[in-house]
């Protein structure tokens, strides 16, 4: 079951949010009787876009994953927030931007397994905190943005 909301707040100012409702069976009695999980769980996304003074583009977006068992143990609650701001430049031939993926260092992936001879905690992280800064020229072209919506209409990051 999933939810859509897009509203803009003001001509300025852009929201976006989903949310994702889901059951989940695994069944892997032909391998092991106990391979079972029967778990509902949810994930959901806030997307935030402004059109802030100077021409320049801010937006925010935050993601949570509810925990959820699995056919041996569980995983953890995870959530992270990135954050980009654009600002064109050179007359709209050129783009500067500066993108923060997961700006509260946030993104573990963590849980447990166990069976009958063990028990395992673990945590992973694909990277920590980063910042990215990027500039892009465009050479006899009009900025452009695919069918005449922007990626944030379609729950998306722009930078």
């Amino acid at each position: 079951l999933e939810f859509i909301a897009s509203a803009d707040v003001f001509e300025w100012w852009k929201f976006n949010a989903s949310a994702n409702f889901f059951r989940s069976i695994v069944d892997g009695a032909n391998l092991d009787e106990d391979l079972y999980a029967d778990t509902y769980s949810w994930f959901g996304r806030l997307n935030s876009r402004m059109d802030l003074p100077s021409d320049i583009d801010f937006q925010v977006m935050f993601n949570y994953r509810a925990p959820y068992r699995t056919t041996q143990g569980r995983r953890d609650p995870y959530s992270y927030v990135d954050l980009g701001l654009t600002r064109d430049v050179l007359n709209g031939q050129g783009t500067v931007s500066l993108s923060v993926y997961d700006l509260f260092n946030t993104r573990r992936y963590s849980g447990t397994t166990q069976g009958d001879n063990f028990y395992t905690e673990q945590e992973y992280r694909r990277r920590t905190r980063q910042a990215v800064i990027g500039f892009t020229y465009r050479l006899n072209q009009d900025k452009k943005r695919s069918n005449g919506r922007n990626s944030m209409d379609r729950g998306e990051m722009d930078f």
